[in-house]
Formats: C-alpha cells, sequence, structure tokens
C-alpha cells in the first residue's frame, strides 16, 4: 500500500500534505541522490516508447493500448530532443540500442509478471524478433551510465512479491541496480487512459513547471484526484505510482 493514501482522522490523504518518495534502503538513497546529482542536465534527451506492437496471437491476455501510444507521443512534445518508438518500431534491438543514450526513458506498455519464474517476467516490445520481449534477466546484464530517469508507465512494475526460493517479480529496482538512479513506477494493474492523462500531466510538470519529479508525480495524482465533475476519484486511479531512487532536483 503506497504511504501516499494514508489518511487522518480527517480523512485527508498523506500526499495532500507531503511530497513522498521512497528508496530501498538508506545506502540505496545515499547513492543515488549522488549519482542523480551527477547526471543533471540542463538539456534532457528522451527515449519515449508507447504501445509496442506485440503478436496478439501469441499474447491472447494482453490488449493493444491506443491510449499508451498516444500517451508517449504527447510526452516527446514536451522535449526537444530524443527518440519515439510506437508500435512496430518499438523493437527490443532499437530500445536496446537507445537506451544508454538518453537521459530520460518513458516506457508506457505492459509488464508481464512471471511468478514461476520471475527472471523471465518481461517488459512487451515489438514482435519480429526471435525473443521480442526484454526479460529481467536481459535487464540485468546491461548498465545504464546516462539515463537521469526512468518511467515505468505499464501494470506492477513496482510490485516487489517475493516468490519463495525464485526471487522478485519487481522492476523498479532493477532499474536502480544497472544504473538508474531515478524510477517512477506502479504498484498494480493500471487502467490505461486515466494512466495516460496522469503521465502527461507529470512530465509536463517537469519541463514547463520546473518541479523535482517527486513533486511533478504528487501535482499530477493530486490534480487526478477529483473528475472533470469535481467528484472524488477513487485512489485505485491515480495512487499507482511512485517515485524510487534518490533525491533529485529535477
Amino acid at each position: 500500500m503506497p504511504f501516499a493514501i494514508l489518511a487522518n482522522t480527517s480523512g485527508q490523504y498523506l500526499i495532500e500534505d507531503f511530497t513522498v518518495s521512497y528508496a530501498p534502503s538508506t545506502n540505496i538513497f545515499v547513492r543515488m541522490t549522488k549519482t542523480a546529482t551527477q547526471r543533471r542536465s540542463a538539456e534532457e534527451s528522451l527515449l519515449a516508447v508507447g504501445d509496442p506492437a506485440f503478436d496478439s496471437q501469441k499474447e491472447p491476455l494482453l490488449d493493444a493500448l491506443p491510449s499508451a501510444a498516444t500517451e508517449a507521443r504527447n510526452v516527446a512534445l514536451q522535449y526537444t530532443k530524443g527518440s519515439t518508438l510506437i508500435g512496430n518500431e518499438a523493437t527490443k534491438a532499437r530500445f536496446l540500442s537507445l537506451l544508454p543514450t538518453v537521459s530520460v526513458v518513458h516506457y508506457a506498455g505492459h509488464y508481464v509478471v512471471n511468478e514461476n519464474s520471475p527472471a523471465n517476467s518481461r517488459v512487451v516490445l515489438a514482435a519480429g524478433e526471435d525473443s521480442p520481449d526484454l526479460t529481467l534477466i536481459e535487464l540485468l546484464k546491461l548498465r545504464i551510465d546516462r539515463s537521469a530517469l526512468v518511467v515505468l508507465s505499464a501494470c506492477e512494475t513496482n510490485s516487489e512479491n517475493i516468490v519463495t526460493g525464485e526471487g522478485s517479480t519487481g522492476i523498479a529496482q532493477k532499474f536502480i541496480a544497472i544504473g538508474a538512479p531515478l524510477v517512477v513506477a506502479g504498484s498494480w494493474k493500471i487502467d490505461s487512459d486515466r494512466t495516460s492523462t496522469l503521465m502527461q500531466a507529470f512530465h509536463k510538470n517537469r519541463r514547463i513547471g520546473k518541479m523535482t519529479t517527486a513533486k511533478a508525480l504528487r501535482e499530477a495524482q493530486l490534480a487526478a484526484m477529483t473528475d472533470q465533475n469535481g467528484s472524488p476519484t477513487p485512489p485505485f486511479y491515480w495512487a499507482a505510482f511512485a517515485a524510487i531512487g534518490g533525491y533529485t532536483e529535477y
């Protein structure tokens, strides 16, 4: 359960009073804060991935995510430099070739948890290769020395379920392990349309509002707490995502 939705005796959520971020440990917080400071750049470059065109026959349980494609395109508009991979363009080869070259990564698609073999939990990418998806075991062989922020706009990317004898199914901490000082990830299965709106607001807050990542996410979540009619929105729709890693001023 995210701390952001803890409520006081008046029913007010913690996030309404405080900006919340997380770290797996004090040691990681200190180390990733130092890394984030070193990687801060006045001109951020972006890799935005949206709705990779997976093989629907091999993945009958996954839905196409047109909102994720829109999300990636609109997020990219907030940056002056970078690459956007949508649909068939979002192959593992293209993703891996661009990953080490950018300062901000935004992935909007599916993350599939494999509880029987957590190391084979995977980031879904476009079909066309023998092994089109990026598994956790493949991810842990990488090293990213430039990225300052990784945003995982997908289901259960911050889920750290431990399978006895097998390991963790989560991917957010894996990105920290390979060098990302700050990761934004979600804890449960999310609503694609509302997440798209949330993420676009988040990046706009960072880029135009000049907010820190944690504050930009908080402001986007506060805006999502009510619908267009002013009625309260359940936390399911806005509280899934969290900033994990070190402290940053970007």
